[in-house]
């Protein structure tokens, strides 16, 4: 008989049982949740000259237990479950998902002349002459003439306006002055009386400073101012 001392403290007989004592209970296969610990970095607190003892398995320092989920961040290295699927798939499956963000609308706004206006404000243009009459008052009365286009007539919107006087059109005529040339031109503008300048009846032609204009019954002196 070959005799032989376990570590548990057994003895038995060597020549029959080998390395295997008889009275300490089977070694056990590692379980699954063994070899998952084991691959996961766990460490054994039993000492490796006890052969017949159970490895125990513990969690490193911080690390959850088995069975608890590890979710790594949603942008980090890959952590894989015990079925071989990654945590964070899912988690960047519902949780990145595209956002569309509208970017506010441009909206452009145009300069120019506001709607519904019949004409640019009289300070918006040079003073360039005058009319003055003295038909309906003997004191005299006199009304400016602008840059451009100056359209005198009946009708309140013209830039002047006779309204009291019934022979004369709605839009008898217009005195244009360009500051290029430096020269009024006038125009009849189809008048039912006629556009007379020093008692000619004439449709167009250049204006002269102290020029005597007739538009129905009105009659307007014609005064440039010079340019200096």
């Amino acid at each position: 008989m070959q005799k032989r001392t376990c570590p548990n403290g057994h003895v038995y007989d060597q020549s029959i049982y080998g390395d295997r004592c008889p009275l300490c209970p089977p070694q056990q296969a590692a379980t699954s949740s063994d070899q998952f610990n084991a691959g996961m970095g766990r460490q054994s607190d039993y000492s490796a000259a006890d052969p017949g003892a159970k490895t125990k398995v513990v969690a490193p320092q911080g690390a959850p237990a088995y069975g608890q989920q590890q979710i790594a961040p949603v942008n980090g290295p890959q952590q894989m479950d015990p079925t071989g699927k990654t945590f964070n798939s899912a988690l960047n499956q519902q949780q990145q998902q595209p956002q569309t963000q509208q970017s506010p609308r441009t909206v452009i706004r145009h300069a120019g002349v506001q709607p519904g206006a019949a004409k640019l404000p009289d300070n918006a243009r040079k003073l360039v002459g005058f009319l003055v009459t003295y038909n309906k008052n003997p004191m005299g009365k006199a009304y400016n003439l602008y840059e451009g286009r100056n359209l005198i007539g009946r009708a309140p919107d013209c830039d002047v306006s006779i309204p009291d006087d019934t022979q004369m059109s709605g839009q008898h005529m217009t005195i244009r002055f360009l500051s290029g040339n430096g020269k009024f031109r006038f125009k009849d503008e189809m008048s039912s009386n006629g556009t007379y300048i020093n008692k000619e009846l004439l449709d167009e032609g250049e204006l002269q400073n102290y020029d005597i204009i007739r538009l129905g019954s009105t009659l307007f002196i014609f005064i440039a101012i010079p340019q200096i």
